[in-house]
C-alpha cells in the first residue's frame, strides 16, 4: 500500500483516497498537518495522543474534542465479561475532501480517517451513502465533515453528520 512507503512519491499526485488516521498512515499524516500552507481559512483540525498507556486519541475539529468513547465502552465490555467486538461501541472520525499538498492545483485527496478502526469504516459508510448531501451542500467546494459512528454486533449502526465545514481558500 502507499502508507507502507518512506515519503512521498509520485504516485501521490495524482488524486488520492487516504484511508485510516495519522497514526496509522503516514499521509494522512502529511495532508492533516499541511492544511494551514494549503491557502484554507480558519480550519483547525488535528489528531490528538491523550495517552501513552493505556494509548489513546481523539479529533481536534473547530475547537471542540472529541475522545473515542470506545476506549471506555471496550473496558465496560470487558468488565462485563462480554465480548467488545460484539459492542454497542461509538467512534468519531473525519471525512474530507482537500487540496493535494504534492499537487495543488489539480488534484484532490479524499480522506477518510477515524479515530478507531470503527470510525474508518464509519466514514466510508458516510461518503458512500451520503455522496449525493455532500455534493449538494459543498457544491464541488472542499470540505471536512466530522461524523459519529455506531456499531453494534459487526455491524455499523449508525453514521451521522456532527460538525462540517466548507474549506473556503484565502485571497
Amino acid at each position: 500500500t502507499i502508507a507502507d512507503h518512506d515519503r512521498p512519491s509520485s504516485i501521490v499526485t495524482d488524486h488520492l483516497v487516504l484511508i485510516c488516521s495519522p497514526k496509522a498512515n503516514i499521509y494522512s499524516a502529511d495532508v492533516i498537518e499541511s492544511i494551514p500552507g494549503l491557502g484554507y481559512r480558519d480550519v483547525d483540525l488535528a489528531f490528538e495522543k491523550v495517552s501513552a498507556e493505556p494509548e489513546k486519541w481523539q479529533i481536534r475539529f473547530m475547537g471542540a474534542r472529541y475522545l473515542s468513547p470506545t476506549y471506555s465502552e471496550a473496558e465496560q465490555l470487558r468488565a462485563q465479561g462480554r465480548s467488545e467486538a460484539a459492542g454497542p461501541l461509538t467512534d468519531y472520525a473525519i471525512l474530507g475532501r482537500l487540496r493535494n499538498q504534492w499537487n495543488r492545483d489539480s488534484a484532490r485527496v479524499i480522506l477518510i480517517a477515524g479515530i478507531r478502526g470503527i470510525g474508518t469504516w464509519g466514514a466510508a459508510r458516510y461518503l458512500r451513502d451520503n455522496t449525493p448531501w455532500l455534493a449538494k451542500t459543498f457544491n464541488g467546494n472542499d470540505f471536512l465533515v466530522l461524523v459519529k459512528v455506531s456499531y453494534r454486533e459487526f455491524k455499523i449502526m449508525n453514521v451521522e453528520a456532527v460538525s462540517s465545514r466548507k474549506l473556503v481558500r484565502s485571497p
